[in-house]
């Protein structure tokens, strides 16, 4: 899918919680039953385009040659050998609270990801025929936000019930993109 140069990514992530509610001092603290932070960051990747698009494939068509109908070759797409895995960062802060004899629920994250080097196929203008315009890294795009989700669960009598919400707030933004 890329070159021999951009063939392989290396994609790490990494991930730390810690549950409060284990800890010595919060043993005397019986309302609380679950207090966990957490944070993580990591790197994706995205390979998902054609194969060989990093270079000049021909394919078949029929033509007319004199009066005979022809097999023939024609360059299908414009190449190009700088393609690149495009990648995602992503930064995540977190909360998971549960109170009350785990009756109450609380889940908070604060998150931002950012994807450089969007795969994206631009349109060419119709002097080119039916050639499509090759694939490029092009756009830069970051999203940032914020989810909540609360929720109560209890038992009247012999009936089990459970409400939960969810709130979200989320800020996309294109902070580049190189064709017009």
């Amino acid at each position: 899918r890329f070159h021999e140069e951009s063939l392989w990514r290396i994609l790490p992530s990494f991930f730390a919680g810690w549950r409060f509610n284990l800890e010595n001092f919060m043993q005397q603290i019986d309302w609380i039953n679950n207090l966990k932070i957490r944070a993580s960051w990591g790197k994706l990747g995205n390979s998902e385009i054609g194969n060989y698009e990093y270079m000049s494939v021909y394919s078949t068509t029929n033509a007319v040659f004199g009066n005979a109908l022809n097999s023939a070759l024609y360059m299908g797409a414009i190449a190009n050998s700088l393609l690149k895995w495009e990648s995602t960062t992503s930064v995540n802060f977190g909360i998971d609270v549960n109170l009350l004899k785990n009756r109450l629920s609380i889940s908070a994250d604060l998150y931002q990801k950012k994807t450089d080097g969007i795969l994206y196929r631009p349109t060419i203008p119709y002097v080119f025929g039916t050639m499509t315009a090759p694939r490029q890294n092009l756009a830069k795009v970051s999203n940032k936000g914020v989810e909540l989700s609360l929720g109560w669960r209890d038992n009247i009598g012999g009936v089990s019930y459970s409400i939960n919400g969810n709130f979200s707030y989320n800020k996309s933004n294109i902070d580049a993109y190189n064709g017009t």
